[in-house]
This record gives C-alpha cells, sequence and structure tokens, in this order.
C-alpha cells in the first residue's frame, strides 16, 4: 500500500484559499503526491472526524452542526448525506463486524450508526454530557477498545493529565496518565495511542517524542508507522504544553502533516523517514486510514 486517506478537521482558514469543503485526501507515501477530495459546497462542513470503508464503500462523518453522515463511492465521489440527529460530536468511525460504529464524544457513548438510526452500545455513564472527552475507537481481536482525556481539571482539558485508553468490555486500562490522548489503533498485537499534549506517541509501552506539532492520527502499515501532525499552539513555555485549537491564546507551532518512521525488526524502535508536508491544504488532520485503490 503507497496511498493513505487523510481527514482534515476544523479547516477555517483555508476556506477562500482551496475550498470550503476540504476534508479529506489522498496521500502518496512514497511519491508524496496529493489528491485533495472536496465535498459539494451544499454540504457546509468545517471537516471531517471519522471516516471507514464500509459495505463496500467509504463513510466519513462531516463536521457540522449536528454531524453528518457523508456516503461516498469506492473512488470517493460524493454520493449523499444526512444529519446524525439526537448526537453529539461524533468522531472516529470503525466498521467491525459487520456492524458500523462511532463515539459519540458529546455524551460519552460509543454507537452503531444503521443508515438514518442510532444506537447506543456503550456508555460511561447518563449525564448525556461530555465529561471524560471520548475521541477515538480500535478493535483487538474483537475487543472494542477507546481513548479519552478524562475529567476537566478547572473546567478545561488543556491541564488534564488523566487521559486513558481502555478496553469497553471490561475497562481494563491499556495506557494511562496521558495528555489528551487521541488515534488509539491496534497493529501486530500491539496498540498505538498519540499523547499529543505531550508532543509524544506510544508504540506499546515505549514512548516517542513527535517533533513536529500536535500528534493526531496513526496508522501502521507493515513495518511503516504514519503519524498525523497538526498546526497547535504552546501556552505554557514552561511545560511545552500543546493545543490543537488554533484559536487558544498562545504561540504557533508545527506544521500539519503526515511523519513517517520504520520500525526496526520487531522491536517499539523506530527510525524517522521523513515528513510529507500538508500546511498548504489544512491546519489540522484528524484520521491516517487505509487507501483501497
Amino acid at each position: 500500500m503507497t496511498s493513505v486517506l487523510v481527514s482534515f478537521c476544523n479547516n477555517f482558514r483555508r476556506y477562500a484559499e482551496v475550498g470550503n469543503n476540504l476534508t479529506l485526501a489522498i496521500v502518496n507515501i512514497v511519491t508524496g503526491d496529493v489528491r485533495p477530495i472536496y465535498i459539494p459546497d451544499h454540504v457546509a462542513l468545517k471537516g471531517c472526524t471519522g471516516i471507514a470503508f464500509h459495505d463496500g464503500a467509504y463513510v466519513a462523518v462531516g463536521q457540522s452542526a449536528p454531524s453528518k453522515l457523508i456516503y461516498l463511492t469506492e473512488d470517493l465521489a460524493y454520493a449523499s448525506d444526512h444529519p446524525l440527529k439526537n448526537t453529539k460530536g461524533v468522531h472516529s468511525l470503525v466498521a467491525f463486524e459487520q456492524q458500523l460504529l462511532a463515539v459519540a464524544t458529546g455524551s460519552d457513548s460509543i454507537v452503531e450508526i444503521r443508515e438514518q438510526s442510532i444506537r447506543t452500545i456503550w456508555r460511561k455513564n447518563d449525564l448525556n454530557l461530555d465529561t471524560i472527552h471520548l475521541n477515538s475507537l480500535t478493535h483487538d481481536n474483537g475487543r472494542l477498545a477507546a481513548s479519552a482525556f478524562g475529567p476537566k481539571i478547572d473546567g478545561s482539558w488543556r491541564g488534564a493529565a488523566g487521559g486513558s485508553a481502555f478496553y469497553l468490555d471490561t475497562g481494563e486500562t491499556i495506557f494511562e496518565s496521558l495528555q489528551q490522548p487521541h488515534s488509539l489503533h491496534y497493529s501486530d498485537n500491539c496498540m498505538l495511542v498519540c499523547d499529543s499534549s505531550r508532543g509524544r506517541f506510544l508504540i506499546g509501552n515505549t514512548p516517542h517524542d513527535f517533533e513536529y506539532g500536535y500528534a493526531r492520527g496513526l496508522l501502521v502499515i507493515g513495518t511503516t508507522v504514519l503519524v498525523g501532525s497538526s498546526i497547535s499552539r504552546v501556552y505554557s513555555e514552561s511545560t511545552g504544553e500543546r493545543v490543537p485549537n488554533p484559536s487558544e491564546p498562545g504561540m504557533p507551532v508545527g506544521r500539519c502533516g503526515i511523519a513517517i518512521y520504520q520500525r526496526v525488526d520487531t522491536t517499539q524502535s523506530i527510525v524517522s523517514k521523513g515528513f510529507i508536508d500538508l500546511t498548504g491544504y489544512a491546519n489540522e488532520l484528524f484520521e491516517i486510514r487505509p487507501f483501497r485503490a
């Protein structure tokens, strides 16, 4: 596999420059070539916060209020869309055992989407609020697992250090004491996660510093590890903690793009193989997914 599909979120500043609905792109990780994917203007999106290949076609979550489910053909042409009513902040679509699952961040829950019906299959609590900022979903040999920021500190997640990843069926912890974790990913008997605000990602128990920006988006292809980068802001010079929102106070740092690493043998060690810069298309990358050419 030489090409991947990336999704962009919060793509405000690029409206006038590259189109109102630039939400996706196909990126060749060997040549660096980029094919932008535009959704028709009438759909009115700020970005894409989830994409999956399901039932022979691509399905994406359009970032709007409410979130929209976008149906795309196998070659990523727009087919149709409909609003995901009665859900809040849908993220991270996953095709799992014939089901299409998603994170409903605004209600601390995981839902199954069937055309225009939605069924809750797991919830953290009955508050129907975003109390832990659940944001990514994956599966490990038939077991679903998710990542979450954990509770706010002083009314904000900026300083929250209780982020974790855990299995939904038992609550068993996979990672803990993370800061703004994203993009939980399972590959080759190993879990990976972005510890985004700390500027690093973990392969199993081994942390790796991430120099390019706010780490979000993970994909493993064979021995190649791809990590997404977003432009962020450093709001604390003493800690270097980062937030992805460009409207936050602080100094903008980093680039939007894909960092490429190579795993060394079967260990958790890696070597850097380069960076594909996508800053000309967006500020923030949300996910990296396989592209079925």
